[in-house]
C-alpha cells in the first residue's frame, strides 16, 4: 500500500462525522501497519457512508423546500472508481456531484395579477447586484418606482433584456401567454422566457436562483400564465420515503464499521501477547 493511498484513506476516515476518536485512531494505526484486509472493508464501508450522508443532505433540502415556489430538486449522481491495493481490486462508491431535476411542478392557481407561471420550459431573467440570474419562481410586484421585481426586490427583465416598469396607477393589468403585458389594452412591456442548450450546465445559486455561463436564449413560443404560480417539483412522499431508507443504509454501514473495528482490536490483543 502506497503513501498516497494512505493519506487519501485517512482524508476520508477525517471527513466522515460521528466516527468517534478511538474508532478513527484504530483505523490509522491498521493503516500504518498495513492490515489491509480489515482496512480494506473499513474504507469501502467509510466511503459509502460518505456517499450516504451527501445523500441524505440532498433528500432533507428537496424535503425543506416542497412548498417553495418554483423549486427544483436535486439528484445525486452516482458512480464506483476502482482502488488497487496488494491483494486485489476494489470497487468503491463515489459521489460525483449533484444535478437538478428540471421537470414541471404543478400548477396552483392564486388569481394575482403579477403571479406568473412558465407553462412548459424556460427561465425568468432576474437582475441582481450579481448578474443576471434565472428562475422559475414568477412571484412578481411592483416597487414604488413602477418596475417589475421578483420577492428579493431584484428586476424581472424582459425579452430585449431591459427592466419592465409599469404605471402605478391602480389599473386592470393583463399579461398573455407570450408574456405580453397589456394594461387597457395597450402594450406596456412583456416578460421575457429564456431557454438554454443544455440545462445539466445551470447551477443552482441561492434564493431560487440559476446560473450559468451558456447564452439565454428567448423562448420562441412561451406559455406564460396569469394568476398562476409553479409549486415545487418535490414530492414530500417520496422523498421522506427515500430519507427513512437512506437513514437504515448508514445505520447498517456503521454497525458493520463497529463490527469490524471490534475484530481489529481483538486482534490487536491477540498480536500484543
Amino acid at each position: 500500500m502506497t503513501i498516497v493511498s494512505k493519506i487519501k484513506k485517512i482524508s476520508i476516515l477525517i471527513r466522515l462525522s460521528g466516527v468517534s476518536t478511538l474508532m478513527l485512531a484504530a483505523c490509522l494505526l491498521a493503516l500504518t501497519q498495513k492490515c489491509d484486509a480489515m482496512d480494506n472493508s473499513i474504507y469501502t464501508t467509510l466511503s459509502n457512508q460518505i456517499a450516504l450522508n451527501d445523500e441524505l443532505s440532498i433528500t432533507a433540502n428537496n424535503m425543506a423546500n416542497a412548498n417553495t415556489t418554483g423549486f427544483k430538486k436535486d439528484v445525486q449522481i452516482m458512480s464506483s472508481y476502482t482502488a488497487r491495493d496488494k491483494i486485489s481490486d476494489l470497487k468503491m462508491p463515489n459521489d460525483i456531484a449533484s444535478i437538478s431535476d428540471f421537470t414541471s411542478g404543478s400548477l396552483n392557481q392564486t388569481g394575482r395579477p403579477f403571479d406568473v407561471a412558465i407553462n412548459g420550459e424556460g427561465f425568468f431573467m432576474i437582475e441582481t447586484p450579481n448578474g443576471n440570474f434565472y428562475s422559475r419562481n414568477g412571484r412578481f410586484l411592483i416597487n414604488n418606482e413602477g418596475a417589475l421585481i421578483d420577492q428579493q426586490g431584484n428586476y424581472v427583465l424582459s425579452e430585449d433584456g431591459g427592466q419592465i416598469t409599469l404605471p402605478l396607477q391602480n389599473q386592470y393589468v393583463f399579461i398573455n401567454k407570450s408574456g405580453n403585458i397589456y394594461i387597457s389594452e395597450n402594450l406596456i412591456g412583456n416578460i421575457g422566457v429564456f431557454n438554454f442548450s443544455n440545462l445539466k450546465l445551470l447551477r443552482k445559486a441561492g434564493n431560487g436562483y440559476f446560473k450559468t455561463t451558456l447564452e439565454a436564449v428567448p423562448s420562441d413560443k412561451p406559455q406564460v400564465l396569469q394568476g398562476f404560480l409553479e409549486e415545487s417539483n418535490t414530492s414530500p412522499i417520496i422523498e421522506t420515503t427515500k430519507l427513512i431508507d437512506l437513514q437504515k443504509k448508514f445505520s447498517m454501514s456503521s454497525n458493520l464499521i463497529t463490527d469490524v473495528y471490534g475484530m481489529q482490536r481483538n486482534s490487536f490483543r491477540v498480536i500484543s501477547k
